[in-house]
């Protein structure tokens, strides 16, 4: 055992056959060891839970998925208890799982619609990677311990199954331990970190620009806040009613910076690309709002501030006897303002070679050499479950080859384990091995 985990959990996930029930289906499934689910904090709105006796043998009970069980059954109570053919063998629903439940992409992906007991007697895929593991580290335990401790681990198992763990060099196939977030994010990382500097780079345009304004309107006013002092107005009778003014404007435009957010989420999740872990909980949350909020106040407030206190130490004399609002603005203040100009479009031209940069990247990825053709390529995956023997698999396939073969306008026909740049296994796993 590893002292270094509360848990340890496993799963594989991949397509399976579900007949019996209405057309025959090809639905997600996920077959989990017996610790998975309480380990994620899963509940079941209806039913139960898998029990020890479930792993015992082949699996003969199932759990839907709450997505599921609404689009197939209208969220009828009453499927707990049936009997459902997944793969080819009878097993009855024992419960549904709460919609509350979110299981971590990274483990079994974003979706599952069945899950069924693992065993791993029971699976003849010894020596592939075929599980996704999943471990909660104790109170304060560290990633560096619960890593020595596995590295220890790997290597006494190594003893026990050489021709799994031992390279043919002689080292050992260690696995590294990888965070969960990082794990779920690691494929769309880089993309999300540059969205994330092209949107702080746009804020701060947008910051420096409300500064400049604000800047130019209290500097445009600075006759007339003179003209409040000679006739007796005190600093803050001057500098209030502009500080307010100025933390309006910031609020306001903050305001329609989170109407803008709103609609910009709406409008992602209607036309999101897919591929994006955990994209179905994308929202405007408090955290957005409070940072809106505080941006711009700060703004607001900051610049809001500058021109009133600049204004209200003028000499009243001086500033009355200055002609033109343009010839009136001080040194101080036009490089100021300048300052912010050279900033914006620094900032934009940051921006716009990165957008551009991105761009070339994601045109050239798509035209890399393949190494083969892909115009005219189709390809299709079979998956038949475990109610056929080997004999039976080899026959069905070479029969299926042949009547594709057989088609007008078909050139060749090929089947194999998996497609060019595909996985077997465990794709999504929270650990990976040491290829160094």
């Amino acid at each position: 055992g590893l002292d270094s985990f509360v848990g340890i959990g496993a799963a594989t996930t991949g397509p399976a056959n579900l007949t019996g029930e209405g057309p025959p289906q090809r639905v997600r499934s996920a077959g989990v060891t017996e610790e998975l689910l309480p380990l994620l904090g899963a509940t079941p709105q209806l039913g139960r839970l898998f029990t020890q006796d479930d792993f015992q043998g082949e699996a003969s009970v199932v759990l839907l998925g709450p997505g599921f069980w609404e689009r197939n059954w209208g969220a009828d109570p009453s499927v707990v208890g049936q009997t459902l053919i997944v793969n080819g063998r009878p097993v009855v629903v024992a419960g549904i799982l709460s919609s509350d439940f979110h299981p971590p992409e990274a483990v079994t992906g974003s979706q599952v619609d069945v899950w069924l007991p693992f065993r791993a007697e029971t699976e003849e895929s010894l020596g592939w990677s075929i599980l996704a593991v999943f471990g909660r580290l104790k109170d304060g335990v560290g990633a560096a311990g619960a890593q020595a401790e596995l590295r220890s681990f790997t290597a006494n198992l190594s003893e026990e199954y050489p021709d799994l763990l031992i390279r043919q060099d002689g080292t050992i196939r260690y696995t590294n331990l990888i965070p969960l977030q990082v794990a779920t994010f690691r494929r769309v990382g880089s993309t999300l970190l540059f969205l994330t500097w092209a949107v702080f780079l746009m804020l701060l345009i947008a910051c420096a620009n409300v500064a400049n304004l604000l800047l130019a309107h209290g500097t445009g006013r600075a006759r007339e806040l003179a003209l409040r002092g000679a006739l007796g107005a005190s600093r803050n009778r001057i500098v209030k009613p502009l500080l307010t003014e100025s933390i309006s404007l910031g609020l306001a435009g903050g305001a329609l910076g989170v109407g803008l957010a709103f609609l910009g989420v709406r409008l992602f999740l209607r036309f999101s690309p897919g591929g994006l872990p955990r994209v179905e909980d994308l929202a405007v949350d408090p955290r957005v709002l409070a940072f809106a909020l505080l941006a711009s106040l700060l703004t607001g407030l900051v610049f809001g501030t500058v021109p009133a206190v600049h204004a209200s130490r003028r000499d009243v004399a001086k500033a009355l006897q200055e002609g033109s609002t343009a010839s009136s603005a001080s040194r101080r203040g036009k490089r100021t303002r300048s300052g912010l100009v050279v900033l914006e479009i620094a900032l934009a031209l940051v921006l716009l070679t990165s957008a551009g940069l991105f761009l070339r990247s994601l045109i050239l990825s798509a035209q890399v050499d393949l190494g083969f053709r892909t115009d005219q390529l189709v390809s299709a995956s079979l998956r038949l479950g475990s109610g056929y023997e080997a004999e039976q698999r080899q026959d069905f396939t070479r029969a299926v080859k042949e009547r594709l073969e057989a088609l007008p306008g078909t050139r060749s026909v090929a089947a194999s384990l998996t497609v060019p740049f595909e996985f077997i296994g465990a794709s999504r796993c929270c650990m990976s091995n040491d290829i160094s």
